[in-house]
């Protein structure tokens, strides 16, 4: 029965990762299309500055702005799920990534602290964006842990 067991383990474990992959790859297919559509926003500001010179028509560039940001707040929030099924954590003093169950960052040695579920939300009430790429920022947190930007 112990083979049998241990074949039913390493079966369910396969099929675990595979899910994971698989729901990885939905979620970064995702990503790649909003950064998409972020690039079709700056080409549409592009051609209503242009407009707006050239010809003196009106453009809504805060439309333009809230839509990327939108966006931008919805990449951060699908970031935050790729790195909770990879079972990730980001360091709040060096923003390294992390196993899931480290209490200390292999990368700086501080001590990890996994963030109440609530507060890892990007919409979290006070929760900090990074200025660049609008990914949610760990307390303290002075680089961005999405694409490494400095936030002051």
């Amino acid at each position: 029965m112990g083979i049998f067991g241990g074949l039913a383990s390493a079966a369910t474990s396969a099929a675990n990762k595979t899910k994971n992959l698989a729901e990885t790859t939905k979620l970064n297919i995702s990503i790649n299309g909003k950064e998409g559509d972020i690039r079709d926003i700056y080409t549409k500001i592009g051609e209503a500055l242009y407009l707006k010179s050239r010809e003196g028509t009106e453009a809504d560039f805060d439309a333009f702005f809230g839509k990327i940001d939108a966006l931008k707040d919805e990449i951060a929030e699908i970031r935050l799920k790729i790195l909770k099924i990879k079972n990730i954590v980001l360091c709040a003093n060096c923003n390294a990534e992390n196993n899931g169950e480290s209490k200390f960052c292999a990368s700086c040695g501080a001590t990890i602290t996994v963030p109440e579920p609530q507060a890892a939300e990007p919409q979290a009430e006070g929760a900090a964006l990074c200025t660049a790429c609008r990914s949610p920022l760990l307390p303290g947190a002075k680089f961005c842990g999405s694409c490494g930007n400095k936030n002051d």
